[in-house]
């Protein structure tokens, strides 16, 4: 399950991070990622929010698909 969360520091811009929990053979395997928008793009929240979580299911589906392969060839 992948998870956003708005992160704003104080001297940078704003950016969403990332979580995808991966389980693997019962071992549940922690990703991280970010997601850094253009406010001027995307100009409301729901619109961050939106661009965040397919971004985040995209991530998840990858990370996914990476750990699979290399349990593959092991």
């Amino acid at each position: 399950m992948a998870s956003i969360e708005l992160r704003t520091p104080k001297n940078k811009p704003a950016y969403y991070k990332i979580t995808a929990s991966i389980t693997l053979n019962g071992q549940t395997i922690r990703k991280f990622s970010r997601f850094e928008f253009d406010p001027k793009t995307l100009k409301t929240a729901k619109q961050r929010v939106a661009a965040a979580t397919a971004a985040a299911f995209e991530f998840e589906a990858k990370a996914q698909e990476e750990l699979s392969l290399i349990h593959i060839s092991e």
